[in-house]
């Protein structure tokens, strides 16, 4: 599976996060996954219905929701225990 927001993240953090405390780069990090999602959320609700699809578009969309799902459920465990989706 392809994490494409995560390398998204692991470059900005390589290019301007270096010298930032682990506490600030983990409140970042949140920021800019939380970001993502709510960015796919928009792009899903704005697809046109009846349009075909390929089966690679397919493939990456439910890539981007799978990292997504998985960080919100990391988030979920970290701040409300563990907590089933």
């Amino acid at each position: 599976m392809n994490k494409y927001i995560e390398n998204g993240w692991s470059n900005y953090r390589r290019m301007f996060l270096k010298d930032a405390p682990e506490e600030k780069v983990n409140e970042l990090r949140q920021a800019y996954f939380s970001g993502a999602a709510v960015l796919f959320t928009t792009l899903m609700a704005f697809l046109d219905p009846g349009l075909e699809e390929t089966e690679s578009d397919m493939k990456k969309m439910a890539d981007l929701q799978e990292e997504i799902d998985r960080f919100g459920m990391s988030l979920d465990r970290k701040f409300l225990g563990n907590v089933e989706h």
